[in-house]
């Protein structure tokens, strides 16, 4: 990452327009299962920009109990066809502790 940044402050290394590609990113359980979630067609280039958000109804559909997926966000470039993973990596679905219950516990009834 610090090599990045420096790439940056001394001009080495150039941010690229992403108008010059088509973006798409999946979410699978596992590599080749099917896609739990197509993030494509929630990523936005607003101002040369990258930003995603998952709306609230799409991640309340996945299980409440503790598991992990995979993802990737890969760029093609439009003029070559080139495509590159650029951003990848896992994360874990915990169980919500943390909700609305109907019968909450006053703390004077702990």
């Amino acid at each position: 990452m610090e090599e990045f940044l420096e790439g940056l402050r001394n001009g080495t290394y150039t941010l690229v327009d992403l108008s010059q590609f088509t973006i798409r990113g999946h979410v699978r359980r596992q590599h080749n299962s099917s896609i739990v979630i197509d993030l494509t067609s929630y990523f936005a280039t607003t101002d040369n920009i990258l930003r995603f958000v998952i709306p609230p109804n799409i991640t309340s559909v996945l299980a409440n109990e503790r598991h992990s997926m995979g993802y990737d966000i890969e760029f093609t470039r439009t003029e070559t066809s080139n495509v590159k993973t650029m951003i990848a990596g896992g994360f874990t679905i915990t169980t919500d502790y943390t909700h609305n219950d109907p019968n909450p516990v006053q703390v004077g009834q702990l």
